[in-house]
């Protein structure tokens, strides 16, 4: 009864109204495994303006600290709907790069995405959302190694196209 005043019918925040107090509800009663499911679920039901509105409003904080309980704990299964809810969330620049102390996800998410010992589809959903957040933070590396790909490519092509006229050139030599 508690949470269903501020939902709305399909599960998620009801309104701006409620964002503050469904964070000071997710900061005291969630300790139990049950309850963070809950709220992630309410979250990932969200719009995207109330999540931004939760991530300033310490859910970015809270946030972390859940993303890195899970990891310690090794709690994979939280771990992979932590990650999915990273990528409903509405991102900025400057959430990424703030306060590096606390800010823990932008560096798990990188080494999730490489280590051996995690699950296939977890290594996955971390790809997905580190590129995704490398894009936000660094269009410009981005654009740049999208650039060299396509001139490195271009390159490639246009060698395998001299080496093969050289090639008719060399037979039509040797034929005659």
């Amino acid at each position: 009864k508690t949470l269903g005043v501020l939902l709305a019918p399909h599960g998620g925040i009801k309104s701006s109204e409620e964002v503050v107090r469904l964070v000071q509800l997710m900061q005291k009663f969630s300790r139990k495994l049950v309850s963070k499911c809950i709220y992630i679920r309410i979250l990932k039901a969200s719009s995207d303006p109330l999540l931004e509105l939760f991530l300033c409003e310490k859910g970015w904080e809270l946030l972390n600290q859940w993303f890195s309980d899970a990891i310690k704990t090794q709690n994979w299964p939280l771990t992979r709907e932590m990650i999915q809810l990273f990528d409903l969330c509405p991102i900025t620049a400057s959430r990424l790069k703030e306060n590096v102390e606390d800010n823990h996800a932008p560096k798990l998410i990188n080494l999730l995405r490489q280590e051996p010992s995690v699950e296939e589809d977890i290594k996955l959903l971390a790809s997905e959302v580190y590129v995704k957040w490398v894009r936000i933070v660094s269009p410009d590396k981005v654009l740049h190694r999208r650039k060299s790909s396509d001139n490195a490519e271009a390159n490639d092509s246009e060698n395998s196209s001299e080496s093969d006229s050289k090639d008719s050139r060399s037979e039509a030599k040797d034929g005659a």
